[in-house]
């Protein structure tokens, strides 16, 4: 029984403290440690996750589009653009799980999604590294908005997001 009880406080409290004894200590060496003791609030948003509401303009912010477009590939630009803008934070939480896996931004924003455009009949997405790939064309904005907000639905149901 003494030997369960060792491995259960050693698995719930000892692995998780020698972590968190290192992250400290790396923090305290870089200067940050002292700094967050301090002003607590300026770090709170690093190190704790869903406070912050996400925004239409966070996403579009972070978009990525080819420097080149057809002008088929700027309409569709425009189109999920602004999806984007008058999205719902539920909706954008979906289309940040669909394009990195995480209902956040990527790297607390400082990441990018890139979009790319292919001779392809859906829009998928690569997960591991943030590309969202469209088709060049669709026949009409509605087709567009309905396709989108399809894989905004199925977000969150795959093995690659958490």
């Amino acid at each position: 029984m003494r030997v369960i009880q060792s491995l259960i406080v050693h698995d719930a409290i000892g692995k998780p403290k020698i972590l968190l004894d290192q992250l400290r200590e790396g923090l305290q060496t870089l200067g940050f440690g002292s700094r967050m003791q301090v002003y607590p609030e300026l770090f709170k948003e690093l190190f704790v996750a869903g406070e912050k509401e996400m925004k239409g303009s966070d996403i579009k912010e972070i978009l990525m589009f080819p420097s080149e477009m057809s002008d088929g590939e700027e309409t569709i630009m425009e189109h999920m653009t602004e999806f984007i803008v008058g999205a719902t934070p539920d909706i954008l939480k979906a289309f940040a799980t669909f394009a990195t896996g995480a209902p956040c931004l990527p790297e607390f924003g400082l990441e990018r999604i890139r979009i790319e455009f292919e001779d392809a009949g859906s829009i998928f997405s690569s997960t591991c590294t943030k590309n969202v790939t469209l088709p060049r064309n669709f026949p009409d904005e509605d087709t567009f908005l309905a396709a989108l907000q399809a894989v905004c639905d199925n977000s969150g149901k795959a093995f690659t997001s958490i």
